[in-house]
């Protein structure tokens, strides 16, 4: 759900299409739409907003051209968490820096990216999309089948 919500986020703060000038209750029903659309039709209808949410599908397509150790999912709310860049380093081969180097690099990126998303908001003046509970219980309820698809496929718990 938070995926379709930020790509959404996305639009507006780049002004891209008409997206900048859509309050947070039109930019709901245009997912709104999109996330109708992709249950009528459910061939990729609806836009990526939405199927790009559902990672079971390209990441079964993946794994039939490649073995399953050659991948590693991540959960992006977990990208600032030391143990999480152990996993990276050591899933790509690399030497693990240590852990309070790692927190080095994890508060300059998230240092720096709050800066770059703060000049966009200011000179995109807009504000970031909050999708109103009943939109994000929807998507949740869209995404649950693909989530359970996902962890089957991973062969392991949900641990999003």
């Amino acid at each position: 759900a938070a995926r379709a919500v930020s790509a959404m986020g996305m639009k507006r703060k780049n002004n891209e299409g008409d997206y900048g000038n859509k309050t947070d209750a039109e930019l709901d029903e245009v997912l709104f739409t999109k996330l109708r659309l992709r249950e009528a039709h459910g061939d990729g209808s609806g836009s990526r907003f939405i199927t790009d949410g559902e990672y079971a599908t390209p990441l079964t397509m993946w794994l039939k051209s490649h073995p399953k150790d050659s991948m590693l999912v991540l959960n992006n709310e977990k990208l600032s968490r030391v143990q999480t860049w152990k996993r990276i380093f050591r899933h790509l081969g690399l030497v693990v820096p240590s852990n309070s180097r790692i927190r080095e690099m994890i508060e300059a990126t998230n240092a720096a990216y709050r800066s770059l998303q703060t000049e966009k908001y200011e000179q995109s003046q807009t504000q970031p999309y909050k999708a109103s509970d009943w939109l994000m219980e929807m998507l949740r309820r869209h995404y649950e089948p693909y989530n359970q698809q996902l962890w089957k496929l991973l062969g392991s718990p949900q641990w999003w």
